[in-house]
């Protein structure tokens, strides 16, 4: 997934915005993978309780 949105961010030039959906047990896997992989991409981990996520918009 993650060398897919580089893929259309890079050779379509497509910046999205993408949505990655994943089980909040392998969240930190992912943004660590994001981070590691493609740190120039902008996100938004959107998790927590109710009053956090309303906080990131």
């Amino acid at each position: 997934v993650i060398s897919l949105i580089c893929y259309l961010m890079e050779s379509k030039n497509d910046r999205g915005p993408f949505l990655v959906v994943v089980p909040s047990s392998v969240l930190p896997g992912w943004d660590s993978e994001i981070n590691f992989w493609a740190p120039s991409i902008n996100k938004i981990v959107y998790s927590g309780p109710p009053e956090e996520r309303r906080k990131l918009f």
